[in-house]
């Protein structure tokens, strides 16, 4: 079996076999319609779990669908799901998505790293704040190329509320490594 690092690092056997390919996310009222009706068929029901499950993912399509698969496998056929499941599924998916996080992480050089905590840091505000920019040692000078680059790679998207790391799995390792 291949592990992660054979997928996401420059230097892994199959990196230079895969492209990058953006999914927009889903408008969160439709995934919950969907998550929804899923358990429904299922006789389960996502009950409480689901709006956390939302809020976590914002719509994110391949974490949505991760976070609601641990879900729907930790309720029990017959059975509402409820916030300690929630938190279960998230740190199944977490303890899963792990190897992944971390070998990309490594590949980013410095400034990128620092932009990505920034903007973990930062929740929708901006990197040239003064504050976030000091806390994370990033000069001014290398924030654009720095969130260019990270959306290149599909690490950063822009939103109406700015540059957000595409990947919320990723914001919750920073956090769990103490990055912020």
């Amino acid at each position: 079996m291949r592990s992660a690092p054979d997928f996401a690092m420059s230097d892994g056997i199959l990196f230079n076999f895969a492209d990058t390919v953006f999914v927009p996310f889903k408008d969160i009222d439709a995934v919950a319609d969907h998550v929804d009706a899923r358990f429904t068929a299922t006789e389960r029901a996502a009950g409480n779990a689901l709006q956390p499950l939302l809020d976590f993912s914002r719509g994110h399509p391949q974490r949505t669908m991760l976070l609601a698969h641990h879900l729907w496998s930790l309720t029990p056929r017959g059975s509402t799901a409820d916030e300690s499941a929630w938190i279960d599924a998230l740190n199944k998916a977490y303890r899963g998505a792990r190897p992944l996080l971390e070998a990309r992480w490594s590949e980013l050089p410095t400034n990128e790293q620092r932009a990505a905590i920034g903007l973990a840091i930062a929740g929708g505000g901006s990197l040239y704040d003064e504050q976030i920019r000091v806390a994370v040692g990033l000069k001014r000078g290398s924030i654009r190329k720095a969130l260019d680059t990270l959306e290149g790679r599909g690490d950063v998207i822009r939103t109406p509320r700015g540059p957000q790391l595409t990947d919320p799995l990723l914001e919750h390792w920073l956090a769990d490594r103490g990055a912020y």
